[in-house]
């Protein structure tokens, strides 16, 4: 469990390395960022959320509201890219795959030779503004393979509003009927950002179970953009997932005690099938030696000498979030 080399497997529902990799034109093979394809060979099986950031746009325009939907789309188009240019490492979960499939077909033997390890990536957009504010958009996402949509950033779109926009309303007619038709199409509504009106608009909505990709425990650290004991409760009740944010600024000390401390409280409300890891790599700073993707090993490492259970830290890095995407 507690080295990659020799079987770890991780399941990491949030990285910003796409947006980066996208605006430079990096290679997701090798790069300066945490997260690159070589790097993750560490990991026997591994799965990465890779999620397009869209900045806030409250006030957008036509023009600006079609650039948000160009920009997304140009980057989802450049990782379809990057996986023609790097098969041998990179496999996008397409619309009509399913994961288990996927991961059998990479074969055990694969999984043995860390030279031949793939990475699956599965697709995201951070921020509902990147739709250009047309529900239409969704199919055109959806068949790009996008499987989870934040609803918001931290300020306002037109769906709803972020948990520092300073705006206590819900989500608007335009967010609900967002989060009606993505789950008509096999889409997750992604609660992360939102403040808490709007999570309990979308929890009311949602007929299948949604996720918080890359929250804390409000409960270890007060800031607005980490989740309440009873949003925590109504995840957990709803057969949901909460990814673990390494983001200092969310967890008062950036240390893997600290983490530990909110990850252990989570488990304390009923979240041993709930909890699960959304690192939010590249879209944070993490200590140098954290070795940027390899920190979830050496966070691992550091679990198994405190002596919680094996199958627990499984389904910490791997089990909770594939079981879950495994039956969309």
């Amino acid at each position: 469990m507690c080295n990659g080399e020799n079987g770890m497997k991780l399941f990491d529902m949030h990285c910003d390395t796409l947006y980066n990799c996208y605006k430079d034109k990096s290679d997701l093979l090798k790069n300066a960022y945490h997260v690159d394809l070589e790097r993750g060979k560490i990991y026997e099986c591994w799965i990465q959320v890779f999620a397009m950031w869209t900045p806030d746009d409250p006030v957008a325009d036509e023009i600006e509201k079609a650039a948000a939907f160009r920009e997304a789309a140009a980057a989802l188009a450049y990782i379809h890219k990057q996986e023609k240019k790097f098969p041998e490492a990179l496999h996008i979960w397409k619309t009509r795959e399913k994961l288990e499939d996927i991961i059998k077909e990479k074969g055990e033997s694969d999984n043995k030779d860390k030279a031949k390890r793939k990475c699956t990536a599965v697709l995201a957009l951070e921020n509902g503004a990147a739709l250009g504010y047309d529900i239409r958009n969704l199919n055109f996402f959806r068949e790009m393979g996008v499987r989870i949509i934040t609803l918001t950033w931290n300020g306002s779109n037109r769906l709803g509003h972020g948990c520092l926009s300073g705006n206590a309303e819900g989500l608007t007619d335009f967010g609900k009927d967002v989060v009606r038709q993505m789950e008509k199409s096999g889409m997750v509504p992604d609660v992360s950002h939102l403040n808490e009106r709007g999570f309990w608009d979308a929890a009311e909505l949602c007929r299948q179970p949604f996720i918080a990709s890359h929250s804390m425990s409000a409960k270890i650290y007060n800031h607005p953009r980490n989740l309440q004991d009873s949003q925590i409760l109504e995840i957990i009740r709803r057969g949901g997932l909460i990814g673990l944010n390494m983001a200092g600024e969310f967890m008062d000390a950036q240390t893997f005690e600290q983490a530990e401390r909110h990850a252990h409280h989570i488990w304390t409300l009923g979240g041993e099938s709930t909890l699960g890891i959304g690192f939010d790599l590249d879209g944070t700073e993490i200590p140098p030696e954290w070795k940027g993707i390899g920190a979830a090993a050496l966070f691992a490492e550091y679990l198994y000498r405190k002596n919680y259970q094996p199958a627990l830290l499984e389904r910490l890095f791997f089990g909770n979030c594939y079981d879950f995407f495994n039956r969309l």
